[in-house]
């Protein structure tokens, strides 16, 4: 899954919005422990929604959907299908 275009995307923007090392290994690292600042989260979640088209609601705006690159993979790649 390494190879999808929401984990490209992200890890770009994560290398050349803030600046950070982003290698495949750091794929289910927690997003917070990469170097990221809450402020710096909210931009990448903007960037997301901006890049996929795709709306986060509070709801969906939990762990389980945002602790990690996979787990934004997996979030973008199944709102994707929905809408």
């Amino acid at each position: 899954m390494v190879n999808s275009e929401s984990y490209h995307y992200i890890a770009d923007v994560l290398r050349d919005e803030f600046m950070l090392e982003i290698t495949p290994q750091d794929r289910d690292t927690f997003i917070f422990d990469l170097g990221l600042d809450s402020m710096d989260f909210f931009q990448l979640l903007e960037n997301i929604k901006d890049h996929f088209g795709i709306e986060i609601s509070n709801k969906e705006l939990n762990e389980e959907n945002f602790q990690s690159i996979a787990s934004m993979e997996r979030f973008i790649q199944e709102k994707s299908r929905k809408e």
